[in-house]
């Protein structure tokens, strides 16, 4: 994190995964254009998923879904066309 004369700017690391962001573009534009030269980085534009999460812009701000990471999980067990229950195991 960095935090300087009003100026917020952040990097999110997870493995080789990493999230720049802030409140000023002018320096984000610059961690970034330094991490590219130490060939740290590869610019993916704007972030759209992180580990397994989607990332969509509002008017309001960032909404954040598993749809499509629990969808694949449905998928991947078969269970895709399953129809929802009331109650997980049998009763009585």
């Amino acid at each position: 994190m960095y935090h300087c004369n009003g100026v917020f700017t952040f990097a999110l690391i997870y493995v080789d995964d990493i999230i720049l962001g802030g409140d000023n573009l002018p320096t984000i534009q610059r961690v970034k254009d330094f991490l590219q030269n130490q060939s740290i980085i590869k610019d993916l534009g704007t972030l759209k998923y992180f580990l397994n999460i989607e990332v969509a812009r509002s008017r309001s701000g960032l909404v954040l879904s598993q749809q499509k990471y629990m969808l694949d999980i449905l998928k991947d067990a078969g269970a895709l066309a399953v129809k929802p229950c009331a109650f997980l195991i049998e009763q009585n």
